[in-house]
């Protein structure tokens, strides 16, 4: 003799929620959009504390912040400003375009190249021996100052923006 049991379960609440996660998902824009800003944030975050975002690393000071008493890679403010987010269905990506942002963020050296005046006619400088038309510059050596990038503690609000965005779904 065999005994066979037979089970029905009422599935209507599991695909309407299966529904209404599917829907949720389809639409993933609000959640990266939320996510790029964040990474924006990080970045501006690491320009106000001078350091790697990454590893909180403090970037090595520039000769004319040192200067100035001003901040390193915050002369008239054009690369941290330029620093923009911009995202897609699954995907987000941050950077700048300002010509100079990535030799800041990974460091390296400049090529060799002459400087001449542009509103006077001469250059001058304490220093020199007399006014010049134009300077050969030997080219400089640019330290790495990561101002993108994502530290441990980031990860954890980035997970929390997509979980919460996941939950509303």
């Amino acid at each position: 003799m065999s005994v066979e049991t037979v089970i029905v379960i009422d599935s209507h609440p599991v695909d309407a929620l299966l529904r209404r996660l599917r829907d949720g998902l389809q639409d993933t824009a609000p959640a990266f959009k939320e996510v790029g800003q964040e990474l924006v944030d990080i970045s501006m975050e690491a320009f106000r504390r001078q350091a790697d975002p990454a590893n909180g690393d403090p970037w090595e000071p520039s000769g004319r912040a040192q200067a100035e008493n001003g901040q390193t890679l915050i002369d008239t403010g054009r690369l941290r400003a330029s620093i923009t987010a911009r995202s897609k269905h699954l995907e987000v990506s941050v950077g700048s375009n300002v010509v100079y942002a990535a030799i800041h963020q990974t460091g390296g050296r400049t090529k060799p190249h002459v400087i001449r005046p542009r509103y006077k006619k001469a250059l001058w400088w304490p220093g020199a021996a007399g006014p010049r038309k134009k300077v050969n510059h030997p080219g400089s050596v640019v330290p790495p100052r990561p101002y993108l990038g994502v530290g441990a503690e980031d990860w954890d609000e980035i997970s929390d923006i997509l979980t919460h965005h996941l939950e509303r779904a």
